[in-house]
């Protein structure tokens, strides 16, 4: 939640906002470049506050892909030591999964098959 209070009266209500999607994707692309608060950009572009964060996470749903594809190398190509990161797994949210045993490795990929 943004630290700024956002004065409802100045901008547009619903009723009078464009419903154009390329509309919304212009915004939402200008609003992430400003560098400014969505309070503050929304003021500044006289935008409801509220249909601009929608927009901006209709926009992010599509931009997201819900798995990282992994590239292993097969068993025959290396020798592995115990101690080798054999894959890491990188997650939307920020976390990783580090895999440094082969039977844990092959256990994840069965999952995927």
């Amino acid at each position: 939640m943004e630290n700024e209070t956002l004065n409802t009266s100045s901008t547009q209500s619903t009723k009078d906002l464009p419903k154009d999607k390329a509309f919304w994707a212009n915004q939402v692309k200008s609003f992430k470049s400003s560098g400014l608060t969505r309070a503050a950009y929304c003021r500044r572009n006289n935008l409801n506050y509220y249909c601009l964060g929608y927009w901006a996470k209709q926009f992010l749903k599509k931009d997201v892909s819900p798995l990282i594809a992994v590239k292993l190398k097969s068993n025959d190509e290396v020798a592995l030591p115990h101690n080798i990161l054999l894959a890491t797994l990188s997650f939307n949210n920020g976390s990783r999964l580090q895999i440094h045993q082969q039977k844990a490795l092959e256990y994840i990929v069965d999952r995927f098959r």
